[in-house]
């Protein structure tokens, strides 16, 4: 019986996620999404997802594994002239791991 409590408490905190709003203004240039805000949350331990309008997106290769979520290239900003690309994902994916961190 104790075994089994004990993994239903591993499972559970395994399956709990920490979430928290980002905003654009705190980014400034390094924002690489089109939207102004949202929620970055951290599932499993691991996946780093972005959340805007209850649709969720994968932000990292845990997440994208997990095929759980949306792909987050419709969501990326574009970098400007004279630059090509997209805007680096590399400051949020730095929050979302020490938001996955605070577990």
């Amino acid at each position: 019986m104790k075994y089994l409590l004990a993994l239903f408490i591993v499972m559970t905190l395994q399956n709990c996620s920490n979430s928290d709003k980002i905003l654009k203004h705190h980014y400034k240039d390094s924002w690489p999404f089109i939207v102004t805000s949202g929620e970055l949350e951290c599932n499993n331990g691991n996946e780093i997802v972005f959340i805007y309008n209850s649709d969720k997106y994968a932000l990292n290769r845990a997440a994208i594994k997990s095929r759980k979520y949306l792909s987050i290239e419709s969501m990326r900003k574009r970098n400007p002239p004279p630059r090509s690309g997209k805007i680096s994902l590399s400051a949020i994916l730095k929050t979302g791991k020490a938001l996955c961190s605070k577990k």
